[in-house]
C-alpha cells in the first residue's frame, strides 16, 4: 500500500490517499509467446513478448473483483531495434474473455516503444486483459510488456481516492 499525506491549507488535519498495488505476483496466463508472469514480478527488466504473426491474449487475475483506479504499463525499450508496440488494447473484465471487457487503454499503433504509459480506469473488475490482434503484416504484431501495475483498493466494496466510498451502481453492473 502506498499512502500520500494531503494537507488542506493551514489545518493540521491531513488525509491519506490509499493506493494499493493489486497486481504484484498475481496469476497470469498468455495464449502465445513468453512467460506472462514476468509482467507482475515488479522487475522492469523481465518482459513478456508476443510472437510475431499471432494474436495474443494475456490476462492478469486479481483473484477477486477489485475497485481499480489506474493501470501502469512498462515496455521494453532496450534491444527493440526500431520495433514498435502495435495494435493492442487493455481491457478490464469480470471474465477472461477480452470481448466481455471494458476498454481501458487502446493503442492502434504503430507507437515507438516508450518506457511506459499510465491511464486512469476507474471501474471494478477481476481481470486485466491485454489483447493484440493479428494484422496482415505480421511484423506489426510485436509487443514487449515488462510490467503491469494495477492500482486500486485492496479492501472489497469500496472505491475512491481514500478507498472509503461505496462503488457507484453503474460500476457494479
Amino acid at each position: 500500500m502506498y499512502t500520500k499525506n494531503i494537507s488542506h491549507g493551514r489545518k493540521k488535519n491531513s488525509l491519506q490517499l490509499i493506493i494499493d498495488d493489486l497486481s504484484f505476483r498475481k496469476p497470469t496466463n498468455q495464449t502465445h509467446g513468453y512467460d506472462a508472469g514476468y509482467t507482475v514480478d515488479g522487475n522492469h527488466s523481465t518482459c513478456m513478448d508476443t510472437v510475431n504473426g499471432f494474436p495474443v491474449t494475456w490476462y492478469l487475475d486479481l483473484q477477486e473483483v477489485k475497485s481499480i483506479a489506474k493501470i501502469w504499463i512498462f515496455y521494453k525499450t532496450s534491444a527493440v531495434n526500431g520495433r514498435f508496440v502495435y495494435n493492442y488494447k487493455m481491457y478490464l473484465s469480470n471474465t477472461t474473455r477480452w470481448i466481455d471487457g471494458f476498454p481501458c487503454i487502446s493503442d492502434p499503433g504503430p507507437s515507438a516503444a516508450l518506457p511506459g504509459t499510465v491511464k486512469d480506469c476507474p471501474t471494478i473488475a477481476r481481470y486485466v486483459i491485454f489483447h493484440n490482434t493479428k494484422e496482415s503484416d505480421s511484423s506489426l504484431n510485436f509487443s514487449s510488456v515488462c510490467d503491469v501495475k494495477v492500482e486500486g483498493c485492496q479492501k472489497n466494496g469500496v472505491f475512491g481516492s481514500y478507498c472509503d466510498k461505496p462503488p457507484h451502481p453503474i460500476l457494479i453492473s
